[in-house]
This record gives C-alpha cells, sequence and structure tokens, in this order.
C-alpha cells in the first residue's frame, strides 16, 4: 500500500508518523536526533518512504519483530552494532530451500 506524507514537526514524530502509517512502531536509541524536518512525499511504498525518511534525519533503522523498528543514528559504530540485528531477522525469516 502507497502513502502520501506530508509532514512538519521534529525527526521523532516524523519516524514514528511513516512507520505508523505502515502498521508498525518505532523504539528509539537515545542518540537518535530530535530536530525540526519538513517533509514531503507522494505515493510511497514502505521500502521508499523508509529510505526518504532515513536519508532525511541522517538514520537507520532495523527491524526488532514483525510491527516494531529500532532507529538509531546513522555512523559506522551503529551499523557495527545494530546491522547484524537486521541480517539475523532476515536469516531467521527467509524459507530454507533444501
Amino acid at each position: 500500500m502507497n502513502h502520501d506524507f506530508h509532514y512538519r514537526g521534529d525527526t521523532r514524530g516524523l519516524l514514528t508518523a511513516v512507520a505508523a502509517s505502515y502498521g508498525l512502531t518505532v523504539i528509539f536509541d537515545d542518540s537518535f536526533p530530535s530536530r525540526r524536518i519538513r517533509f514531503d512525499l507522494d505515493n510511497a511504498d514502505f521500502a521508499t518512504a523508509l529510505a526518504a525518511v532515513s536519508a532525511a534525519t541522517k538514520t537507520f533503522s532495523v527491524a526488532l519483530d514483525d510491527k516494531v523498528l529500532f532507529a538509531c543514528v546513522d555512523n559506522p559504530d551503529n551499523h557495527h552494532a545494530f546491522d547484524r540485528m537486521a541480517c539475523a531477522r532476515f536469516i531467521f525469516l527467509a524459507p530454507c530451500r533444501y
């Protein structure tokens, strides 16, 4: 399902609003920045919307489960700490084909 976004507020609120429109919730790392942002995006699927939010806020998100994202600052330390969570989740969900 695609959505339009026309948001004025802070970065945490933006990610919360985008995630909620796709039925998800967000847990924020303490380092997640909270600053004012204006965000406009039309007819976006989830992957496109999340990529646009990540680029606009300089953050990234990983799935903790089917309905919860964890969001943090996009930097090498956080990627080192959290990318494996995304990989583990993907491997766990991927069907085995033996």
